[in-house]
């Protein structure tokens, strides 16, 4: 005569146990919050990226603005506005009568130094300046 209701289950079965499942899904859900975090330092540092090709173009512009600038009016210095926000100065700070030392300030979005932690920190008004001599 065979029994009606609950039995033990057969040795060869089939299938998961509840605690599997929530083990299961325990991992998942740490899976998907470190990829969730992991996206957001990713996004943060494709901008960084971003900005600093910016910036680094907007060096180069300035550069290419001293050279282009007849050699006697590069001790005068001048002002130019550039792509992306950035403003470039330039100013003769020595000279000699074959080559003249200048020294261009580039203003505009960047990293802000020193911002330590795991991201970095951006401002809008990040100020390099660096030196060039211009030769006849």
């Amino acid at each position: 005569m065979k029994r009606s209701g609950p039995a033990t289950a057969p040795a060869n079965r089939k299938g998961f146990s509840l605690i599997e499942v929530i083990v299961s899904i325990l991992i998942l859900t740490v899976g998907l919050l470190g990829l969730a975090a992991a996206t957001g330092w990713v996004l943060r540092n494709t901008e960084g990226a971003r900005i600093d090709t910016a910036r680094t173009t907007a060096l180069q512009s300035a550069i290419e603005g001293v050279r282009a600038t007849p050699f006697d009016d590069i001790a005068a210095g001048g002002t130019v506005n550039l792509s992306g926000g950035f403003t470039a100065t330039w100013t003769g700070v020595g000279s000699t009568p074959h080559s003249v030392l200048t020294e261009i300030i580039v203003t505009g979005p960047g990293r802000v130094p020193g911002g330590g932690g795991t991201y970095p920190h951006f401002g809008t008004t990040v100020v390099d300046t660096i030196t060039y001599r211009v030769l006849r």
